[in-house]
C-alpha cells in the first residue's frame, strides 16, 4: 500500500508496471499544500484547545519537538480523559510472557506487506529456533471495525483503477502532516483497536510492515511508557517500498527504520529521522534464498 511507480496485482500482491502514465498533481493541490502550513485560522484554533487542555494531557508532540504536531488536542485529551486509567490498569494487570513475544503488524493491502512479515518471521525462527514467540497480525481486519476491516477488498478495487489510486496517493502525500492531513483523524479513530491489539499480543518488540501503523503504535508505545507500572515497548518499522517512501511510513518515535534504499534513505532524512535512526537493508526475502547466521553470537545479538 502507497507504493510508487508500479501498480499491484490483486491477485498474488505482487507489483507490476503500470500501463497508464499519471500526471503529475494538479497544481491547485501543489499551491493548497504550500499554503496548508500557514493558515492563521487553523493555527489559532489550534493554540486555543491547547490552552484548554491541562498539561499533565498533553501529548509531548504538541511542543514541535516530534514530527507530527497534533492538530487535535482537544480530542486527544478528551479521549484521553475516558480512556486513560482503565487502559492503564488493564496494561498494569498483564503478565511477562514465557518467551519474547514479536509483534508483526500488517495488512494484506499490496506491496509485499504480508510477504515481507512472513520473511521476517522465518528468519527470526532460523536465528533463534524455539526461543521467539512470533505474531503476524492483520491488525485492521482482525481488530478495527467497518469500514477499515475491509481494507482488502477495498484496497482491490482501488487498484483496479490507476487514476484513481494515484489521486488517493498524492492527496496524501501532499496533505501529509498538514491541517488537512489523514493521518492524525485515522490514528484518532484506531486508537482504542490499536491499544487492544498490543495489549492481547502483550509484546516485546512490535515490527511494523504498513504505513498506516506508524502513528497509532507510536501513541500506544508512548503512552504505555508513561504509565506507573508501563514499559517501553521497542517499535521497528521495516519499510517494503523501494523507490519512494510515503510520509506515512516515517515517524521520529520509532527506534528503527528498516529502509531498502538510498531514495527511501533520503526520504526518512527529509521527514525527520536521523541517521542513526535508520539502517539501509534491503527488502525481506523469503526463506530459500537467504543463509541465516545460527550461531549463539548472533543469538545473543538477537
Amino acid at each position: 500500500m502507497f507504493g510508487s511507480g508500479s501498480r499491484p496485482n490483486s491477485a498474488d500482491g505482487k507489483s507490476e508496471p503500470s500501463a497508464l502514465s499519471l500526471p503529475a498533481a494538479p497544481q491547485f493541490l501543489q499551491d493548497l499544500h504550500n499554503r496548508l502550513p500557514t493558515v492563521p485560522l487553523a493555527g489559532a484554533l489550534a493554540n486555543s484547545f491547547k490552552d484548554l487542555v491541562p498539561a499533565g494531557m498533553r501529548d509531548p508532540g504538541e511542543d514541535g519537538d516530534a514530527q507530527h504536531q497534533d492538530r487535535l488536542t482537544l480530542a486527544w485529551a478528551i479521549s484521553d480523559g475516558i480512556n486513560n486509567k482503565r487502559w492503564e490498569e488493564r496494561w498494569s494487570a498483564l503478565q511477562r510472557p514465557d518467551k519474547p513475544r514479536v509483534l508483526i503488524l500488517m495488512s494484506e493491502t499490496g506491496g509485499g506487506h504480508k510477504a515481507s512479515a512472513q520473511s521476517i518471521g522465518e528468519a527470526l525462527e532460523a536465528i533463534a529456533p524455539g526461543q521467539l514467540q512470533v505474531s503476524i497480525v492483520d491488525v485492521f481486519v482482525d481488530h478495527t471495525g467497518f469500514p477499515f476491516n475491509r481494507f482488502p477488498k477495498m484496497y482491490q478495487w482501488f487498484s483496479s483503477k490507476p487514476t484513481v489510486w494515484d489521486a488517493v496517493y498524492k492527496t496524501s502525500k501532499l496533505t501529509s502532516d498538514s491541517i488537512l492531513g489523514w493521518e492524525e483523524p485515522l490514528a484518532l479513530a484506531w486508537d482504542s483497536d490499536f491499544q487492544k491489539c498490543i495489549e492481547q499480543e502483550n509484546p516485546d518488540i512490535i515490527v511494523s510492515v504498513h504505513p498506516l501503523c506508524q502513528d497509532p503504535v507510536a501513541r500506544v508505545v508512548r503512552r504505555g511508557g508513561k504509565w506507573k507500572a508501563g514499559r517501553k515497548v521497542p517499535f521497528v518499522t521495516c519499510i517494503t517500498d523501494l523507490g519512494e517512501g510515503h510520509p506515512f511510513w516515517f515517524h521520529v518515535d520509532v527506534d528503527k527504520c528498516f529502509v531498502p534504499g538510498k531514495a527511501v534513505w533520503d526520504d526518512g532524512l527529509r521527514l525527520g529521522l536521523r541517521e542513526d535512526q535508520m539502517a539501509m537493508k534491503g527488502l525481506p526475502i523469503r526463506k530459500g534464498f537467504w543463509e541465516v547466521d545460527g550461531s549463539k553470537e548472533n543469538q545473543g545479538r538477537l
